[in-house]
């Protein structure tokens, strides 16, 4: 599916990015995960078995099934202009209680700085011996990050909705196989309670910009949305969160 210069290539769970016709993305791009237990076992979009509609030129809803679970995830895709949006669904026959549940942006190592709502910095080289997803920053409160653009891949900027169950930011490097900067969302809560039927579990959007000023900008207006202030007082409020 396409719009403009943006195009979304969606094949059995893999699901790339480009721009310009230059690829963003690394390995699967989009990917999500969950397990069932705080400490059991984790599946992830990669491992599902997927049925596709594409809907327009410009949309595609994609369900996932995996053959052990009772669970349907439903991603409803959407290209516009200069943006993505990114809608995930559970859909279950049963009440059920998910932990580790993740949303993630697998970009190009050629990235090499992150901004959040409030922080920036740079991502570390990613070494043939790393062989786990490690953090980059502990993030505890940012509704956005993004990545500034390498003068050949555009700046980007990957954001979180506000009805969606998953609110804490993960900024990683994947491990050396990936080779991938990972942006994404987590659960705070050690659990997220599913109940019977369809629900909303994940809502995002990544947009793209030609230059990173443009970028600044983009987050600068967010940011002043989510907070208020005099003197020296600032309260920022994200989600039902409120800090002073």
């Amino acid at each position: 599916i396409s719009q403009g210069d943006l195009e979304l290539y969606f094949n059995n769970g893999s699901c790339k990015l480009y721009y310009h016709g230059l690829e963003l993305t690394k390995e699967n791009g989009l990917r999500s995960s969950f397990s069932l237990s705080p400490k059991g076992k984790t599946y992830d979009s990669t491992q599902a078995v997927w049925d596709v509609t594409k809907e327009s030129e410009t949309k595609l809803v994609a369900k996932a099934k995996w053959p052990d679970l009772n669970i349907t995830q439903i991603w409803t895709l959407e290209v516009l202009k200069d943006k993505v949006t990114w809608h995930v669904e559970t859909q279950t026959s049963k009440e059920v209680s998910l932990s580790n549940v993740e949303a993630n942006l697998l970009l190009s190592s050629d990235y090499k700085d992150w901004i959040s709502l409030f922080k920036q910095g740079k991502f570390p080289k990613i070494y043939p011996w790393d062989k786990h997803w490690e953090n980059t920053a502990l993030l505890k409160e940012s509704n956005l990050l993004g990545v500034k653009s390498t003068g050949k891949l555009p700046s980007l900027l990957f954001m979180l909705a506000e009805d969606s169950a998953l609110e804490k930011p993960l900024l990683r490097n994947t491990d050396y196989y990936i080779g991938a900067r990972a942006l994404g969302f987590c659960n705070y809560k050690p659990v997220i309670d599913v109940q019977l039927g369809q629900q909303k579990l994940f809502h995002g959007e990544i947009n793209i910009f030609n230059n990173d000023k443009d970028m600044y900008s983009h987050r600068d207006e967010i940011k002043r949305t989510l907070i208020i202030s005099q003197g020296d007082l600032e309260l920022y409020f994200n989600n039902g969160s409120c800090k002073l």
